[in-house]
Formats: structure tokens, C-alpha cells, sequence
């Protein structure tokens, strides 16, 4: 699938003074390896599911901008798929930053991320292979890219995502 990223590039133009846009954020000190690990993982399914990583402490750490910023991406994004779609997140992931283990459960559907990246092979996306039940680390290349999945209580997908590098993603659900 190709999708031109001149909107989506837009964004990264607008936000690439990231450091005033923060004031006060901290990432977490805590070493994203231990955090993004599948012993992690097996202690969070303990528990049951985890819709969003938000929910439990210490398992989120990255920059959410306003999803109202991306209409007229998500209107771009929609005409290029030939379909209907509405913005997900927009999050911004420095140093050190991280998404931990969650499936989005409570919004089942396929999932379309625009990632950029400042470096390549610093960043990632993780999950649990549904079917293999093995972890699979796809690696971010530099600039842009484009991630694709699908969220299904069926077929959970149990995910995460972690940073040693500058990482904008910009999220949308296809409906």
C-alpha cells in the first residue's frame, strides 16, 4: 500500500520543536527493555486484559497531542485508502519513551499508523503473534512508514511500542 506522507509530514514540520511544546514532561526513568519484556507481559495477562496502556501505572510514558489536530490528515489519509477512517492518537515518543503492553479491546477494528522516525532501527513496534503466540519486534527504518494491524477480541493482539529516538505516530481506526 502506498500512501503519500506530505500531510503527515506537515505535522512533523509543525511539532519539530518538540522541546517547548513538552513543558514538564518527563519520560519515566524506568529502562523500556524491562518494561516492553514478555515476562512483563505474562505478569500484566495475570490480571486480564488492559485495554489501554494508560490505565496502569507506569506503562505509558509518551507525548499525546490532540487528536483534533489531524481533520484534515484524516480527510488526506481517508481519500488516498479509498475509505472511511477516524484519528486514534498522535503521540510523540522521545528517548526513552515507550507504550507499554495493551490490546485496545474496547475498540476492535483495523488500525492504520502513520510512524516516523528520527534514526533508523531504534524504534518499534511489538506484539504477541495471536496465532504462533511468539513476540515479534518490528524495527522502525528512518522517516516515514507506514504500520497496519487489526485489534480483534478473537485474536488478541497484546502490543507495545518503545523509543531511543525521536518517533511521531499518528493513528487512525478504518472503519
Amino acid at each position: 500500500m502506498n500512501i503519500n506522507f506530505d500531510k503527515a509530514q506537515e505535522f512533523v514540520n509543525k511539532f519539530q520543536e518538540l522541546e517547548i511544546k513538552r513543558e514538564g514532561f518527563t519520560p519515566f526513568a524506568e529502562n523500556i527493555e524491562s518494561v516492553l519484556s514478555e515476562e512483563r507481559l505474562t505478569k500484566i495477562q495475570k490480571n486480564g486484559d488492559l485495554f489501554k496502556a494508560r490505565k496502569m501505572e507506569g506503562n505509558d510514558n509518551r507525548y499525546p497531542f490532540k487528536r483534533s489536530d489531524l481533520h484534515d490528515l484524516q480527510l488526506d489519509i481517508g481519500e488516498q485508502l479509498g475509505v472511511r477512517c477516524r484519528s486514534s492518537g498522535f503521540f510523540w515518543y522521545p528517548y526513552g519513551g515507550y507504550c507499554g503492553w495493551h490490546t485496545n479491546n474496547d475498540f476492535e477494528g483495523e488500525r492504520i499508523y502513520l510512524v516516523w522516525a528520527q534514526d533508523e532501527g531504534k524504534s518499534f513496534f511489538r506484539y504477541r503473534d495471536p496465532e504462533t503466540r511468539k513476540i515479534v519486534t518490528s524495527w522502525d527504518k528512518k522517516g516515514w512508514q507506514l504500520k497496519r494491524f487489526t485489534i480483534s477480541k478473537e485474536k488478541t493482539l497484546w502490543h507495545c511500542v518503545g523509543s531511543k529516538t525521536n518517533r511521531i505516530s499518528i493513528g487512525f481506526k478504518i472503519f
